[in-house]
């Protein structure tokens, strides 16, 4: 590409996504020394809503400047924010999971038997709810209860990643 050298690739993005645009999630988290670079497009978070090829960008409503840092010649956003914007993203992530259930694109039967997290999930619904699950008719009450469970598991290794990522910098 034009742009070479280990962030030519978020270099690139900034400049498509133009003025005001900030390195953002997992690509902030590359940035920042904190984790290795996404095997997706680069991320970029801006106001404006700008939508270019190669780039995964997210509209935010405002984006405060202590939110912002320069870091190797690039706008990225603090660990702090990224850690916040990766929080929310997931929250999203599993909106998409319960929409995916509603619609029938996949079972519930089926994520127990295919995926690990599901099932520590699932169990830990069961710890806290003894008999919930089977005795439940409600499907949505369920798998509602489930992806919350879900939602706290990502959240919580996010944050104690990070936290020990941030400690070795020190």
């Amino acid at each position: 590409g034009v742009f070479a050298g280990p962030l030519g690739r978020e270099m690139a993005a900034l400049l498509a996504c133009g003025a005001g645009a900030v390195i953002s999630h997992w690509s902030a988290v590359y940035v920042l020394a904190l984790g290795l670079r996404p095997s997706g497009p680069p991320e970029v978070s801006t106001v404006a809503g700008i939508r270019r090829r190669g780039v995964l960008a997210h509209r935010v409503t405002v984006l405060p400047e202590e939110d912002v840092i320069e870091l190797h010649g690039l706008r990225v956003t603090t660990p702090g924010r990224t850690l916040v914007d990766l929080a929310d993203s997931t929250a999203y992530l599993m909106h998409d999971l319960e929409d995916g259930l509603s619609a029938r694109m996949f079972a519930e039967e089926q994520l127990a038997e295919e995926v690990t997290l599901w099932r520590g999930a699932s169990e830990s619904v069961e710890l806290r709810h003894p008999g919930f699950l089977a005795a439940t008719n409600d499907t949505k009450l369920r798998v509602k209860r489930v992806t919350n469970e879900l939602l706290k598991i990502a959240i919580n290794d996010l944050i104690t990643a990070t936290s020990a990522r941030l400690g070795r910098l020190d």
